[in-house]
């Protein structure tokens, strides 16, 4: 039986020390988050969905040195709606916003965070996505 990988970033990884200090890096999490899509049986449109979305926020994550679930705040989701707004209709900004949305709810789930953090996409209006 072979095992399917969604690794979808060249993230080095997360050390023992990072998960014993509660920090989750975000593109093991979000490659867990596929491939539980997958287990639960989603079409592979939607999982293609996911992973499309879930790419680019990771790319925008690296990019301001966000590489841990942790460090992505609501400030930092908004600004990153906010970026994806500038080359994307309405619509498309939506389904970033639902993609993270999705995965963080799932890290939540999972219960992947120590017992005080706090989802932060709860914390981000939806209709920050209608905005132009």
């Amino acid at each position: 039986m072979s095992h399917t990988s969604f690794i979808i970033s060249s993230s080095p990884g997360q050390t023992a020390l990072d998960f014993m200090e509660g920090k989750q890096d975000l593109a093991i999490a979000i490659d867990s988050f596929l491939t539980n899509c997958k287990a639960r049986n989603l079409s592979p449109h939607t999982i293609k969905f996911y992973r499309d979305y879930l790419s680019s926020f990771l790319t925008y994550s690296e990019a301001q040195s966000v590489s841990n679930i942790q460090d992505a705040d609501p400030d930092f989701i908004r600004s990153y709606i906010l970026m994806f707004s500038e080359e994307h209709n309405p619509g498309g900004v939506h389904a970033a916003f639902r993609s993270i949305r999705a995965f963080l709810f799932w890290v939540e789930k999972e219960e992947l965070m120590s017992t005080d953090w706090k989802n932060p996409i709860k914390k981000v209006d939806p209709l920050v996505c209608q905005r132009r």
